[in-house]
Parts: structure tokens; sequence; C-alpha cells
């Protein structure tokens, strides 16, 4: 399957998307004196495609 340059940027755009949403629930947890766990390969996963998901859903692009 051969992937677009725009869908590539998407996805790096939906990583980055994804590391900052890891910092702030860190940062969240940190405040309420939690430790963090480390965050699990199957973790990453469910919320990418939980990011692309909606992504998908509010702007209409086409996969």
């Amino acid at each position: 399957m051969r992937i677009s340059g725009r869908i590539i940027g998407l996805l790096k755009e939906y990583m980055h998307d994804l590391v900052e949403q890891a910092k702030q629930e860190e940062a969240a947890h940190a405040s309420f004196g939690f430790a963090s766990q480390p965050y699990r390969s199957d973790e990453a996963i469910s919320d990418l495609l939980a990011i692309l998901d909606d992504r998908i859903e509010s702007e209409g692009v086409q996969v």
C-alpha cells in the first residue's frame, strides 16, 4: 500500500499530539502526587488510533 506524503505528514502531526497529551496527563497525575507508570506500547497504539478516529471524524479526511 502506497501512502502519500500528506498522509505521512498527518500521522506525524497526530503522533506529536499524542506525545503532548501524554506529557499533560503525566503532569496532571504528578500534581496530585501520583507516580507515573511506564507508557506501554499497546496504550500508545490505542491512543494513536483514537486520535486518528477523532481527526478523521472532525476533518473529514479520507484515508
